[in-house]
């Protein structure tokens, strides 16, 4: 499994929403690996294919990309929009 790289994203980016492949996490593991990255994990929504975990409201965040952060988990990444900081 790879390891996250704490500290590697550029300044001002923040991850927007954590993405769980079903295929390599239930629930339960999705939120653990949240809680043990220092990630918020209160709340997990569902789809048919992958856990979803939000960091920020997508409203105030400008998406600009994605990475895998370890095998079977996905960063949502994005800047903050005018007027919304973090």
């Amino acid at each position: 499994m790879k390891k996250v790289k704490k500290g590697s994203a550029k300044k001002g980016i923040k991850v927007q929403s954590l993405h769980f492949a079903k295929d390599f996490f239930t629930k339960a593991q999705a939120k653990a690996w949240a809680k043990k990255h220092g990630f918020v994990y209160a709340k997990v929504d569902t789809t048919p294919h992958e856990h979803r975990i939000r960091q920020y409201p997508p409203r105030n965040i400008r998406v600009v990309g994605q990475k895998e952060l370890a095998d079977g988990v996905f960063g949502i990444f994005g800047f903050p929009k005018s007027g919304y900081s973090f």
